[in-house]
């Protein structure tokens, strides 16, 4: 007669439940369903029930394929699988784990078959579900990089990872297992060595706590092509991503990977080196992200880094130099200091040294001291790119090398908002701008209580010429607007030919805060020797007027200097075709500063009667003497002997010239219709042979 259980609350030392829970007791143990029904008339799972809960589980997560009895292996799963080579079929241990397979085992030699031991899968049927269309499935997968510890195999052997972090598919893959692989290449994402512990993601990727450093057996992730990927690396949003950008770029260095990295807002805390510089260590084909509003670099300065971060090396100066051409794209790279804590505008983002060719394409960056460094690198093109809110957003330098940036061309790039420089190219020539925008620039007030503005420099200047001299800068169609600084800076101190040309150019005088003209070229002491020549080409420039006082106080051009006055004549140039002005002041130069309004203009000389000039309807003119009657002594700041003659006199009679002192002078003899010497007002127009 079935024993009547009370309704006691638990626990109950009612001779009745305890007489009951006996029976259920033998029913737990011994029953074939998965349920039986306590005193209260709730279901709980039987032995047979929690075994099936497992292998639903089991066939959850598929198998773990794993070669063999014969070869021997470590069964750490439950849905680790290993085969018997002699007939094919796949058994599952069923009793407690790990389990260890000796080489030379069978089934039977090494725990039996049957229930607790050895419990075959079936072969027939996982190989029929394995070629079924969605076999794949079935497959086992380790759940994240931390299930590789302690999992080894023989060569060949493949797994699944499911993703790099427990419950995310995030840098999963294939992986196969490779004897000959040293432990010491383990950078945790394509080289997974099983005696790495996990602890931490850096940790991890660092290798540390390896247990076998000078061991050998990896798993290999399988498929690469042409790049690492950095979610292979466990690079996720908001976390620090140093170490393992840097493993990444190890490897990549070593094996000749591309790099890219995933489209997540992401922390550097210290530098990460990239070697491109054909070495054995250097042969990074290019580097990657998914946009400038995609892959962010913070620049952790709050964390007290204030260094170079993505540094990228070249081959120039090395035995393996040879034309780089390196591609970066997609990227932004910003610093997250703060006004409160006095660390805005710190730390540098993208650091490019000693590069034979390169391109950057879609490169964002702010709130940086200097957003990119170009240091002794040659041929480069930045395409699309924006440099914004940087004290010193774009630095061109040179170290121990000839030359500091040479070729290099902006194209549709945008300088905004920057407190220094847009752009200083020290050492550096033949650098091009072509449909920039420079806006905002200068003007920025610092964290001072109360505020002050910092005396910024230049949007763009240029100094110290390359040793390569000529053209410095070009300017083409770029646009200029609301920049509290000078647009346009060429610092004239080594003695080198150099050119600055601007070309149908936009400058809009928006600010009220203007602290300068738009073009400027300053030689404050610089002598320049025979033959060195300074010249600044306008051509089809627009310069618009603003609400403000700009251009009363400051000239749209100067080119002006003690360095001009002390080198003499034959030293400085403007070239100024079909611009148009809006300063009351358009051009202001030194005197010895040639000022050319056409290809072959020289100079024009106004010349009175009584001697003297009018400057306003004269150029190029240092002075203009009486000698004696009907005889002038012209000055002019431009080797006289270079040019042909016209000379307009006021009243009848003619002029005879003569340049025989064979410098900047020259004299002017003028006669009456008799041919007696005569005084007249006289207009001369010099023109370049």
């Amino acid at each position: 007669m079935a024993t009547q259980p009370t309704n006691l609350p638990v626990p109950s030392e009612s001779p009745r439940d305890l007489k009951f829970n006996a029976g259920k007791i033998d029913e737990f143990v011994t029953s074939l369903v998965n349920t039986y029904v306590d005193r209260f008339g709730n279901a709980h799972y039987t032995i047979e029930g929690l075994r099936w809960l497992a292998q639903q589980a089991i066939a959850q997560y598929g198998w773990i394929l794993i070669d063999s009895f014969q070869d021997g292996a470590d069964i750490t799963l439950p849905n680790q699988a290993l085969r018997d080579e002699s007939t094919r079929e796949y058994y599952r241990w069923d009793g407690a784990l790990p389990k260890h397979v000796d080489a030379g085992s069978t089934p039977a030699s090494s725990g039996g078959v049957g229930v607790g031991s050895w419990i075959g899968i079936g072969d027939a049927s996982l190989r029929s579900m394995l070629a079924s269309k969605d076999g794949y499935s079935l497959i086992g997968e380790v759940q994240s990089v931390a299930g590789f510890n302690g999992m080894t195999g023989a060569n060949g052997k493949k797994v699944r990872l499911k993703g790099w972090y427990t419950g995310s598919a995030i840098g999963g893959g294939e992986f196969y297992f490779d004897t000959t692989v040293a432990k010491s290449k383990h950078d945790g994402g394509k080289y997974i060595s099983p005696t790495v512990p996990y602890t931490t993601a850096t940790a991890f990727v660092s290798g540390t706590g390896e247990t076998d450093a000078s061991g050998f057996g990896v798993w290999v992730r399988s498929g690469i092509t042409d790049a690492l990927r950095g979610e292979w690396y466990g690079m996720i949003n908001g976390i620090d991503v140093t170490t393992m950008s840097q493993k990444m770029a190890n490897t990549a260095g070593v094996e000749g990977y591309g790099l890219i990295w995933p489209g997540v807002n992401m922390l550097l805390s210290g530098p990460v080196n990239v070697l491109c510089d054909n070495s054995a260590s250097g042969q990074v084909k290019f580097l990657k992200g998914a946009g400038k509003r995609g892959t962010v670099f913070t620049i952790d300065v709050q964390g007290g880094y204030t260094g170079a971060t993505l540094t990228v090396f070249g081959s120039i100066g090395t035995a393996n130099a040879i034309h780089d051409m390196i591609t970066i794209e997609g990227m932004k790279f910003r610093g997250n200091g703060t006004r409160a804590n006095n660390n805005n505008n710190t730390g540098t983002g993208l650091y490019i040294q000693n590069m034979l060719g390169f391109s950057l394409k879609d490169i964002n960056t702010e709130n940086l001291n200097r957003g990119w460094i170009g240091q002794n690198s040659l041929y480069g093109h930045a395409y699309s790119c924006r440099f914004q809110s940087c004290q010193e957003a774009v630095l061109f330098r040179r170290n121990s090398l000839n030359t500091g940036v040479n070729a290099m061309h902006f194209d549709r790039c945008d300088f905004n908002d920057n407190i220094l420089y847009a752009v200083h190219a020290t050492e550096s020539h033949a650098v091009k701008f072509t449909c920039c925008t420079f806006e905002g620039n200068g003007g920025k007030l610092d964290n001072q209580t109360p505020q002050q503005v910092i005396p910024g420099v230049a949007c763009c200047q240029f100094d110290t010429a390359g040793a390569a001299g000529g053209v410095i800068a070009t300017f083409d169609t770029c646009y200029f607007e609301a920049n509290a600084i000078v647009d346009i800076k060429l610092l004239v101190n080594i003695n080198r030919t150099q050119l600055i040309s601007v070309r149908n150019c936009i400058f809009n005088k928006t600010r009220t805060d203007m602290t300068a003209g738009r073009v400027l070229v300053s030689n404050p002491s610089q002598s320049l020797g025979s033959g060195v020549m300074v010249t600044l080409e306008m051509q089809g420039n627009k310069f618009y007027s603003g609400t403000n006082n700009a251009d009363a106080l400051y000239p749209d051009v100067e080119m002006s200097g003690a360095g001009f006055t002390s080198s003499g004549y034959g030293h400085g140039e403007i070239l100024d075709y079909n611009n148009t002005y809006t300063a009351n002041t358009k051009v202001t130069r030194d005197a010895l500063v040639a000022h050319k309004k056409a290809p072959d203009d020289g100079f024009i000389c106004r010349g009175l009667s009584a001697g003297g000039f009018t400057s306003a309807s004269s150029r190029n003119i240092q002075s203009c003497t009486r000698q004696a009657l009907g005889v002038y002594y012209i000055v002019t700041n431009q080797l006289t002997n270079q040019f042909n003659f016209e000379i307009q006199l006021d009243n009848a009679g003619f002029a005879t010239f003569s340049t025989a002192s064979n410098n900047e002078s020259l004299t002017v003899s003028i006669f009456d219709g008799t041919g007696a010497a005569a005084d007249r007002n006289f207009r001369l127009i010099a023109k370049l042979v």
